[in-house]
């Protein structure tokens, strides 16, 4: 698929969810679009979503839709400003691709993609009377992860590290492999301390994904191309950056998962503080590079976005 049938295609998706309304107002809409609803069963869907919907892999996962891979070539493909290397074609995005979408803030580790998390999470609890409160909550966040400001394009090509069976990607590994639990902050430390061997091998400049890691090749070009705000302000990041100025994590400061009680009973009240502050920050993080995402985006169509 040709750079201009991505256009297209995006402006015909546009056209069905917000339908009679100028295209600059639908690009503002957008930032709030929740790709869950792509996907039938959701409340939201419409059957003119199908073909918007369409993945490479096996499963449901809104980075791997058509839609957002047809938005990932607008912004990353070899006509924009901040084009990916090797990416000269749609059809390099996908399972088996030189490129995969990833998920950058999870959702899963603390809540699980069927919401079992959200029992732990209710269960600690010190007033029952709150559980109305953070079900909403915790629901919201749930939309918002599944946002256009929380994908991006990663390399996908696999190696199989010394003494495993199986192989494993930088989005894998950083996921459930590593132990990083897919928090995104974790994995920008550990990436820019070179402190985890497989890591190292997966991003190395002579290794399987060299075609990226030879001119992406330190963690400020790697923020600046992914759209990843590590703007200093006084010192210390505020509201919408990942991590600190000297790449420290930002907020995170525990591995909590959903299946590790042993860690959540240690101290119920940190870890409730914890997946709170989480999802608060992560809402404000998200939004922000929507806002970026869709001004990349915007510059396809000539139109400029004035955000309030």
């Amino acid at each position: 698929m040709e750079y201009k049938d991505c256009k297209s295609e995006f402006q015909r998706f546009l056209d069905i969810k917000y339908p009679n309304d100028s295209l600059e107002n639908q690009l503002k809409y957008f930032k709030y679009f929740n790709f869950a609803e792509l996907f039938k069963g959701h409340p939201k869907y419409k059957e003119e979503y199908k073909d918007f919907a369409a993945q490479t892999r096996s499963y449901n996962d809104g980075d791997d839709t058509f839609l957002a891979r047809i938005i990932m070539y607008m912004v990353w493909g070899k006509h924009s400003k901040k084009h990916l290397p090797m990416l000269n074609s749609f059809d390099k995005i996908g399972y088996g691709k030189i490129y995969g979408g990833d998920t950058i803030n999870t959702f899963n580790t603390l809540f699980s993609s069927d919401l079992h998390g959200i029992k732990k999470f209710l269960k600690y609890l010190p007033q029952k009377s709150d559980q109305d409160n953070y079900i909403k909550k915790i629901i919201h966040f749930e939309e918002i992860y599944a946002n256009i400001g929380n994908f991006m394009l990663m390399p996908s090509n696999t190696i199989i590290p010394e003494g495993w069976e199986t192989t494993t990607s930088i989005n894998s590994y950083r996921g459930t492999q590593g132990g990083l639990f897919d928090y995104f902050d974790l994995f920008l430390n550990v990436y820019n301390n070179k402190s985890d061997k497989i890591l190292n091998e997966l991003m190395k400049k002579d290794g399987v994904n060299s075609f990226y890691f030879e001119k992406i090749n330190t963690i400020d070009k790697f923020c600046e191309i992914n759209y990843i705000d590590t703007t200093k302000k006084n010192g210390y990041p505020k509201d919408n950056n990942y991590i600190k100025y000297n790449h420290k994590p930002f907020y995170t400061y525990m591995h909590y998962g959903w299946k590790n009680e042993k860690d959540i009973q240690k101290d119920h009240i940190q870890y409730l503080n914890f997946a709170t502050q989480y999802m608060e920050e992560s809402e404000k993080i998200i939004l922000h590079r929507a806002e970026k995402i869709i001004d990349e985006i915007s510059k396809h169509y000539n139109i400029n976005i004035l955000w309030k």
